[in-house]
């Protein structure tokens, strides 16, 4: 059931920083495609988000104010989007995704196993 979970300190982020960012190392990854993986990837400043090495990043990632209807008290929230999925500079018309991962497993100290089902949570 989502938001059952165990907060996690430091392996979450709330985008509240106003410094943070997103730096997008292109042509972007699509080892899903043609196995060219183009390292390296994208990468947030706290080092919390990267590029997925399978499929590429979204082409924006970036923070933003937090939109009507967002957590009460928030000012900043994450906005990704993708026009250009797949092969960099080749349009397939053929439905394919990126990915934008969240790597805390260094700040944890390891991986979280699938089978604890991970959920969601508000933030504190």
């Amino acid at each position: 059931m989502p938001g059952t979970g165990v907060f996690l300190e430091g392996c979450s982020d709330d985008f509240e920083d106003t410094s943070w960012s997103y730096s997008l190392r292109l042509p972007k990854s699509s080892y899903e495609q043609d196995d060219n993986q183009r390292a390296p990837g994208g990468i947030s400043n706290n080092r919390l988000w990267h590029e997925g090495a399978k499929r590429g990043t979204p082409d924006i990632v970036r923070r933003v104010a937090t939109p009507p209807g967002g957590i009460a008290g928030s000012q900043g929230a994450l906005l990704f989007q993708t026009k250009d999925s797949g092969m960099p500079g080749r349009v397939t018309n053929e439905q394919m995704q990126d990915d934008l991962l969240m790597k805390f497993d260094h700040k944890l100290g390891r991986s979280i196993p699938v089978t604890w089902q991970p959920s969601c949570t508000r933030c504190r």
